[in-house]
């Protein structure tokens, strides 16, 4: 084989620091920064050639090495599939009539880092969320804190807002109740009830020398 390429499959791009290895023989080469490696002075035979590299999927390639002849050992790698999976730890947040923060957690499942948003608060000025964006790593969590302005609250409200991260969605329930103050009436007896209450009182408090 001689400068033969290694390059991403989906790409096309040469990859460097590729590790090939050729059977029989064991013989190990790296790829350059111009992705190429090269097995010199090889017995006309059949080979294999194993490339691997990290996030890649491993590939291999029958060789035919023929005295005279340059055998064509150029190889494709395949990126290893890496999904982001988004998931929320609750699905509604319910604030009632007395609760002004609550919170929920987002989790990444997958095995990708993914970046998130929140859409759905468009002119909604009775909520603030804190963060509204952000990063996630692999396997890592974060919560965000969602707070409620009841001051902004005249009616019993129900929003659903959406967490978006790369390609994947989930929604998350919101509802709130405008919290009812009950005022409290004295309701005052008649006038003569209170007369006939009054002679009662003195009647019994009154005594004779």
């Amino acid at each position: 084989c001689s400068s033969d390429l290694v390059t991403d499959t989906q790409s096309g791009e040469v990859l460097h620091g590729a590790t090939v290895t050729l059977t029989p023989g064991g013989i190990s080469r790296t790829t350059g920064d111009d992705g190429t490696y090269e097995f010199l002075n090889l017995e006309p035979g059949q080979y294999q050639v194993e490339a691997r590299k990290v996030d890649y999927v491993t590939n291999t390639k029958s060789v035919s090495v023929v005295t005279g002849k340059n055998a064509m050992g150029d190889i494709t790698l395949t990126p290893v599939k890496k999904d982001a999976k988004i998931e929320l730890g609750v699905s509604t947040l319910n604030f009632g009539k007395t609760n002004t923060s609550l919170s929920f957690d987002i989790f990444n499942k997958g095995t990708a880092k993914f970046n998130w948003n929140i859409s759905g608060l468009d002119k909604v000025d009775w909520l603030e969320v804190n963060p509204a964006s952000g990063a996630l790593e692999a396997g890592k969590s974060c919560a965000v804190q969602v707070s409620l302005l009841r001051e902004k609250l005249t009616e019993n409200k129900e929003l659903t807002i959406i967490i978006n991260a790369d390609k994947e969605s989930v929604s998350l329930k919101i509802t709130a109740e405008v919290e009812r103050k009950t005022s409290k009436i004295e309701i005052i007896p008649p006038f003569s009830s209170l007369i006939k209450k009054y002679a009662s009182s003195t009647k019994k408090s009154s005594f004779f020398l």
